[in-house]
């Protein structure tokens, strides 16, 4: 499998970036993850049993192990089920929201402190949004796009955004501190001492 996968993407190179970039996109889509991939409903919390799509034998066995292996007899406990399962329709991480948490992490990775300043956090800033898209693209790349594998990319882009508003921050009040300077000193224009006459 993985011969034919790299003859595939040697020979069809330009379909092989089109397929990663589509699936990629699809992270900051907006519409919740059941709107962008018909098989995330198997992956939510699942009120009965059959909400999980499972294997014919799980069902005859009632979701429990097989009873020569000695565990407890599974059972889905329906009114934290049911809280779970309406949590999970209404919080999500909204495309738009990712791409926006990137965003701001970019813009911290170009509008950190300078070399030398005390705190420079643009390498910060770099670091957090370059992990968070690695996280986001490299499943796109290898397999393809499932709502559950851009979930460890949010802490990441969260970090980030965070770093990218102290940056921009920053620069804001840098900005204003010399604007203010400046018109202090058209205001008071220093004082220059007169030569005496000999």
């Amino acid at each position: 499998l993985l011969d034919f996968s790299r003859r595939v993407i040697l020979n069809q190179p330009l379909a092989y970036g089109q397929a990663v970039a589509e699936d990629f996109l699809r992270n900051f889509a907006a519409g919740p993850p059941i709107a962008k991939e018909s098989g995330a409903a198997k992956w939510r919390f699942p009120r009965r049993l059959t909400d999980a799509r499972p294997h014919p034998r799980v069902v005859e066995l009632g979701g429990s192990a097989p009873p020569q292996m000695g565990f407890d007899d599974f059972e889905i406990r329906r009114p934290l089920a049911d809280r779970l399962r309406s949590y999970q329709d209404v919080v999500y991480t909204r495309g738009p929201l990712l791409a926006l948490l990137l965003l701001l992490g970019l813009a911290g990775a170009v509008l950190g402190s300078p070399r030398g300043a005390q705190a420079n956090l643009r390498a910060d800033s770099f670091l957090f949004t370059s992990g968070a898209i690695v996280l986001l693209l490299v499943p796109v790349m290898v397999t393809v796009y499932h709502f559950r594998y851009s979930l460890p990319s949010v802490p990441l882009a969260g970090t980030a955004a965070g770093l990218g508003i102290t940056c921009i921050l920053r620069r804001l009040r840098r900005h204003r501190e010399r604007d203010a300077g400046d018109d202090a000193q058209h205001e008071h224009p220093p004082i220059q001492e007169s030569e005496p006459v000999s």
